[in-house]
């Protein structure tokens, strides 16, 4: 058996003294927040084929109130009477929050780093931001990062599963679909220019000779007499040829890389729920060869996007972050090598302004072919993202009996569809057709064990077979920085047998995987488990629950995201479970936070349990009833020991809003201090009305020492049960 906790008291693994404790008043009670209900789903089928339509205004609000008389629906030119029709609101509740909240914004407080998980009936929308940086030039790519953190600052919602993607970047980013916006901040600073991108640092590259005609303009001054020498006027047509084609070529290359990075994209997204859209932020490509003719690699590779995304029901907005631009001669273009030919300066600036065209129209093509949208030639990218969310906001579903000719592929692959809207004041978006396999017919494939579990590692949402809970601590010792996780499943759900000697055993698989803000795994741990109990130990199992302990080394700092993924041998049935976690460079921030344990307050000594103690399962499922005393742990790195004068306050927040906070107290230290790390102990109360639900504590240290790194600030997720 390897790496099994099962018996390591608390005290020993994280707290070994008591700094200081915190104000044991009750935390009061806010505002229940009705519930989330869940969203309705495009459905095709042979008895029912359901299509999802935007209606916006001429300011691009989503319009309401549109009934089934308004709309016409047509399958291949053949009009459709409509059997059901149904509108879908996503905005947020009146009652809902939008995550502000304008105390401590006024009063510099830091923002709580955690989130409280979401279910998949909880996501309204699902929204991959894909940064094109195959084809982003280093000024665009600057907006871009600045729009993405308004979006996340601002225009991102409770209910959104988001993901931000670089199409360079690797197939790892798809762990990254998230509602956690540590991990999307992680994301955001990760974008950069990528100096192998189809374009260069400004999206039109100054027009320069290539080396022939630069010699062409020397020989020409020669035969002037401008020069002392004699040769010939060289032609440069085949050298310009060569080179266009090589460019064009390596062109073509890059745009099927970034088709194909999105493709990924939205089949991943085919299992995700809510209303989901991709917006591609590029500069786009040509779909067209220099002669005028269709550019036959990219066509492909667009029309298989195109059918994937209507395929997995997802819409795709493009956004050009270029702007309002002129693509025309600047002074910027260097023509000293064309001054004898301003016409092939001439060819070349209208080479350039054509180019342009291309890639708009090729924006705008993916858009048009999934009912989307094309934000191009404006200045404001937020805007532009402003305008995909609103659309985001409602749609209407428009159902039809299809006839017994629609799902025969041998007699139609695709069926076309058109839906006019009697209302010419108003904008009709749709998709454009489906494919003649309706999603009843599509064959169901067995999935191993191992292609389960690693189902499982793609999915942002947690696997509910085996009922897993996790607390990933931050930890730090003489050794180094690691991730200690505290691993709890449900009693019952692991297969215990009974062994000849009347003991009981049971075995599972145990997978786990750190990523870095790439996607890119960076550690893993793959296991075999075997757990043997007597029969007194079982029983306490069975009831409360198994807690298995996981201690993964980090060898860098910087944001992971720790997955990890447990099934069991007998039955087969997998459980899954994730968590964020920022890992601090002490050597350039060294005021820094460990993780916070969670637990009910007890008099020492006080458990009796055979196998693992109570405390143990309450740090790990993070689960309490109101009214009750909790107790709070966790580590100070780097303060300044016996000298430090450190004042603590801790808050509680509920659908991210704040509804209570602690005075500021000063952290009494007892008893001998490590100088580097301090370890800390507190207790709170849970007010009795406050309501069920999920919840996020937060605790600031200040240390007065330490000048303008004053604060240290930590958070976790914890929910109050009936």
């Amino acid at each position: 058996m390897k790496s099994l906790f099962l018996a390591v008291p608390l005290g020993l693994v994280l707290f070994s003294s008591t700094v200081f404790s915190q104000s044991a008043a009750p935390m009061p009670a806010p505002t229940p927040t009705p519930p989330v209900k869940p969203e309705d789903v495009v459905v095709i089928s042979t008895n029912l084929i359901q299509i999802d339509a935007t209606v916006t205004d001429k300011n691009g609000k989503v319009v309401k109130g549109l009934t089934a008389d308004d709309f016409e629906i047509f399958e291949n030119g053949v009009k459709q009477p409509i059997s059901q029709f149904s509108y879908v609101d996503l905005r947020p509740s009146e009652n809902g929050s939008d995550g502000d909240n304008g105390r401590s914004r006024t009063d510099n407080l830091p923002t709580p780093t955690a989130s409280t998980p979401l279910r998949p009936d909880q996501i309204k929308r699902t929204i991959a931001m894909v940064i094109d940086d195959l084809g982003l030039s280093f000024s665009s790519t600057f907006f871009v990062k600045a729009a993405m953190k308004k979006f996340v600052d601002q225009q991102m919602r409770p209910g959104d599963l988001v993901a931000i993607i670089r199409t360079g970047g690797g197939i790892g980013v798809l762990q990254q679909f998230t509602w956690d916006k540590r991990v999307l901040y992680a994301a955001i600073e990760n974008l950069k220019f990528n100096p192998n991108s189809r374009s260069g640092i400004s999206s039109f590259a100054p027009i320069r000779p290539s080396d022939k005609e630069e010699f062409n303009s020397v020989m020409t001054s020669v035969a002037r007499g401008e020069f002392d020498l004699e040769g010939p006027v060289l032609g440069v047509a085949e050298d310009l040829a060569a080179d266009q084609a090589f460019q064009d070529f390596r062109a073509d290359g890059f745009a099927v890389g970034t088709l194909g990075a999105v493709g990924y994209v939205i089949r991943g997204m085919s299992a995700l729920p809510g209303r989901k859209a991709v917006a591609l932020m590029s500069e786009g490509f040509s779909m067209f060869d220099r002669d005028g003719s269709i550019n036959s690699r990219v066509n492909s590779a667009l029309r298989n996007l195109t059918e994937t995304a209507n395929r997995s029901s997802v819409v795709i907005y493009s956004i050009d972050p270029r702007g309002l631009v002129a693509p025309g001669a600047n002074a910027s273009d260097y023509a000293v090598g064309l001054r004898d030919d301003m016409f092939a300066m001439d060819a070349k600036v209208r080479a350039r302004e054509r180019d342009y065209e291309n890639s708009l129209q090729a924006l705008k093509f993916l858009a048009d072919e999934t009912g989307g949208d094309a934000y191009l030639s404006q200045n404001d990218i937020s805007k532009g993202i402003e305008k995909v969310l609103e659309k985001q906001n409602g749609y209407y579903l428009i159902g039809y009996e299809p006839d017994d000719e629609t799902f025969d592929a041998a007699t139609r692959k695709f069926n076309k569809l058109s839906i006019k809207l009697k209302r010419p004041d108003l904008k009709l978006s749709y998709r454009s057709g489906f494919f003649a396999v309706e999603s009843s017919r599509a064959p169901a494939r067995p999935r191993s064990a191992l292609q389960r579990m690693a189902d499982e590692l793609n999915s942002p949402f947690a696997k509910n077979e085996l009922d897993l809970k996790m607390n990933a601590l931050f930890l730090q010792n003489q050794k180094g920085a690691a991730m200690r996780s505290f691993i709890h499943i449900k009693g019952g759900n692991i297969n215990f047998a009974v062994q000849p000697d009347g003991s009981y055993k049971a075995e599972f698989n145990v997978l786990a995987l750190i990523f870095d803000d790439n996607g890119v795994v960076k550690e893993s741990v793959d296991r075999e488990e075997t757990v043997s109990l007597k029969a007194d130990a079982y029983q306490e199992v069975s009831t409360k629950g198994l807690v298995y302990s996981l201690n993964v080394p980090i060898k860098v700092a910087g944001p992971y995201q720790m997955k990890i993924v447990i099934q069991d041998k007998a039955s087969q049935k997998i459980g899954s479970v994730s968590q964020f976690i920022q890992i601090p460079n002490l050597k350039k921030s060294p005021f820094s936070l460990s993780g916070i344990a969670l637990s009910y307050d007890r008099q020492a000594g006080s458990d009796t349990n055979i196998v693992q103690t109570d405390e143990q399962r309450e740090i790990a499922l993070r689960q309490f009833r109101a009214g009750r005393m909790l107790r709070f742990g966790f580590a100070i790195y780097s303060a300044k020991g016996e000298s430090a004068q450190l004042t603590s306050q801790i808050r509680l927040f509920k659908d991210g809003r704040e509804i209570s906070r602690s005075p500021e107290l000063p952290a009494n230290a007892l008893g001998k201090l490590d100088p580097k790390n301090i370890n800390v102990s507190g207790v709170f109360g849970l007010d009795k009305a406050l309501p069920a639900g999920d919840y996020i504590f937060q605790v600031i240290i200040r240390d007065s020492l330490r000048g303008k790194r004053t604060l240290a600030a930590e958070s976790i997720d914890f929910e109050i049960i009936k």
